[in-house]
């Protein structure tokens, strides 16, 4: 089972960094699949990382990308949740 969601990710970049001046960041992942690794967020001013358990590197980088595609739109879903 993933743990790690779209709605996971853009929560936390929200908290962290809820403007982007210069557009969407970049997604990388670094350390080995099968152990704890980091989901990286590279902006041009900043780099975001997550600790996260790397079970399925590739399906946690295709949500990491789909999120920030979609981030307004899953932002102002998981807003009109809370009110």
């Amino acid at each position: 089972m993933e743990w790690i969601t779209p709605e996971d990710i853009v929560t936390r970049l929200n908290f962290r960094k809820r403007i982007w001046f210069d557009g969407p960041p970049t997604v990388k992942i670094e350390g080995e699949e099968g152990r704890f690794g980091f989901l990286v967020f590279v902006f041009p001013d900043e780099e975001i990382r997550y600790g996260v358990y790397l079970q399925n590197k590739q399906l946690i980088l295709t949500r990491a990308i789909h999120s920030i595609q979609n981030y307004t739109k899953i932002i102002t879903a998981e807003h009109e949740k809370m009110t």
